[in-house]
């Protein structure tokens, strides 16, 4: 699956729980979604050797701003959604699937 496809399930979670009251503001203000948005950039860096630096320039930045260190090798299934990111750490080992519970092998 491609980034932007990826990131348009996120988008469409974001939205099922934030309805477009004020359009693009929403995205833009809320950090739920800039927080998947960062994360999903780091991944897409990751991939990359010559991008690795930023991508951990990413995740650096989510942490400063949002409090918030999701690594770029976490494996997240698409439709990612934060309810309340705050404080929140996830092990670099950890795998989250949008189609059923965490999964820590």
């Amino acid at each position: 699956m491609s980034f932007y496809q990826i990131l348009k399930k996120d988008y469409q979670n974001f939205r099922l729980v934030h309805s477009n009251k004020f359009g693009i503001f929403d995205v833009i203000y809320l950090p739920s979604f800039k927080i998947v948005f960062i994360f999903r950039l780091s991944q897409f860096c990751s991939k990359y050797i010559i991008l690795k630096p930023i991508a951990y320039f990413f995740t650096f930045m989510n942490d400063f701003l949002h409090g918030v260190w999701i690594g770029p090798s976490v494996k997240v299934g698409e439709g990612f959604f934060l309810g309340h990111p705050r404080g929140l750490v996830a092990n670099p080992d950890f795998k989250y699937s949008v189609n059923g519970p965490p999964n820590y092998s």
